[in-house]
């Protein structure tokens, strides 16, 4: 408006009033130079006029607003802002209640969404504090500028996350079974979104501790001495159980129930010559020297297996072979033990060799140069074969030592000072007595053959161990291993 000169004047009125009841006054282009502004109408929003392209501003909702037809009115907001949300972060789930502070806020005019969904209800309590109820079920993630608040049409957003009750990622029940004195490496009892782990009831294995960020235990088993032979029948193995709770960050909780065993070893580690299991060879203690393991022929089946995924296959020349020091080697040595299991196939052979055909089928174990094994007869029986100045039976087990075809069983011969023991899966089927044997070099030890190589066992084994001293003493019966070989020391 062009204020060179006053209305009132213009129209030369006494007291500045515009008379006339029906006076029609309009503007074009007005154009306000001054700093004062223009005054426009003010009042509630009872007091909204009908006319079409009004301006006014409203009492009720402070603000500005105008109307296109005279019966809606559009604010002209000042944009809104948003600082902060409680809690700050959302459960995934959703059905909570969120406070949001801000700033223009515009009550009886905002509207709220979260990722594009309404809540179940909004409530703007002030221009600084909307409330809202049942959030939607949104995925746990971030979502940037995820929040939108739309005060008469001006926009604020914020960037919001979404976090579930901790998922954990590992099944309940054993973490694994660790060897005594050996490292427990990585266990997983963590989740997916949990930011406090710890162990809520019971309590972990001596040597080992959880991490609260992630939930993994670390640490190194403590030692746990065993006597049992075999050793696979440790009475003392410890299962610790425990509870592990996860918290996340709003505070929300899972727990789930977790165990790890602490394996005794072997007592008899340290004296064991060779260990041949069903995935490799092995060969241990190096107090012993010259010691090595080969194999001729020898093949893995994986239908045919008492552990793990496979066993070693045998049939016509093929053996394992123990290399081992003059100290150890059978005429020199006073206690030895060898034991295993065995899958006998077929029952053939029935090698003719001078007066002792009927008892030479085929073998377990053997040793070169002084014709010693421990061989059956075309019945199954086990029996020892010696050589003492000449080729020599040292006799038969008892016929429970018999073997049959298609089915595993469990060979020990402890040998001592002046007999041969033998028990099959682990009951003892008597003694023979030992002879005085002569062995040249080099110093061998074989399985799945007899001292030549020519009486050879057809089927499986595996689980293999020949061991210095005395392992199995007196003459009772004991429970076969039902684990694999527990190749490390007590």
């Amino acid at each position: 408006m062009t204020k060179a000169r006053d209305i009132a004047t213009l129209l030369s009125t006494a007291n500045g009033k515009i008379a006339g009841e029906n006076l029609d006054v309009s503007f074009e282009n007005i154009t306000d130079t001054g700093t004062e502004g223009t005054k426009i109408a003010s009042g509630t929003t009872a007091q909204r006029g009908s006319t079409a392209g009004q301006l006014r501003y409203n009492s009720t909702l402070s603000r500005f607003e105008g109307s296109p037809d005279g019966f809606s009115f559009v604010g002209f907001a000042t944009p809104p802002s948003i600082t902060s949300i409680s809690p700050s972060i959302l459960d995934s789930a959703g059905g909570e209640t969120v406070v949001i502070t801000g700033t223009n806020f515009a009550v009886g005019a905002t509207t709220v969404t979260l990722n594009g969904q309404s809540p179940s209800t909004t409530t703007v309590n002030s221009e600084t504090q909307i409330t809202i109820t049942g959030t939607p079920a949104l995925s746990a993630q971030t979502y940037t500028d995820g929040l939108s608040i739309n005060a008469s049409g001006a926009i604020a957003t914020f960037t919001f996350s979404t976090s579930g009750t901790p998922v954990f990622t590992t099944a309940s029940g054993s973490l694994g079974s660790i060897n005594e004195g050996q490292s427990a490496g990585t266990l997983d009892a963590g989740t997916d979104v949990g930011t406090s782990h710890t162990i809520s009831s019971g309590s972990l294995p001596s040597g080992l501790s959880i991490n609260s960020a992630d939930g993994e235990i670390t640490g190194t088993m403590t030692s746990n001495t065993n006597t049992a032979n075999p050793p696979e029948n440790a009475t003392g193995d410890i299962t610790s159980n425990f509870t592990v709770l996860a918290t996340d960050a709003e505070n929300q909780t899972a727990s789930r129930n977790f165990s790890i065993t602490n394996l005794q070893g072997d007592p008899y580690y340290n004296n064991t010559i060779a260990i041949i299991n069903n995935e490799s060879t092995l060969t241990t203690n190096s107090a012993y020297t010259n010691r090595t393991v080969s194999q001729n022929g020898i093949s893995y089946n994986t239908t045919y297996k008492k552990f793990g995924s496979n066993s070693f296959e045998a049939g016509s020349g093929d053996s394992f072979t123990v290399t081992v020091d003059s100290s150890e080697a059978i005429n020199e040595i006073s206690n030895i033990c060898f034991e295993g299991w065995f899958y006998l196939s077929s029952n053939t052979g029935n090698q003719t060799y001078g007066s002792f055909q009927s008892y030479r089928n085929q073998a377990l174990f053997g040793v070169p140069q002084v014709y010693w094994g421990v061989i059956i007869d075309p019945n199954g029986r086990v029996g020892m074969y010696e050589y003492t100045n000449q080729e020599n039976y040292a006799g038969q087990f008892t016929t429970t030592s018999n073997v049959s075809t298609g089915t595993w069983f469990y060979a020990t011969l402890q040998v001592t000072p002046s007999s041969y023991k033998y028990w099959k899966d682990g009951v003892y089927c008597g003694s023979v007595s030992r002879g005085s044997v002569n062995e040249s070099t080099p110093h061998l030890y074989k399985i799945f053959t007899d001292n030549n190589d020519a009486i050879n066992w057809i089927g499986y084994g595996e689980q293999f161990r020949i061991t210095v001293g005395e392992r199995y003493t007196g003459t009772g019966n004991f429970t076969v291993p039902s684990t694999p070989i527990r190749d490390f020391t007590t």
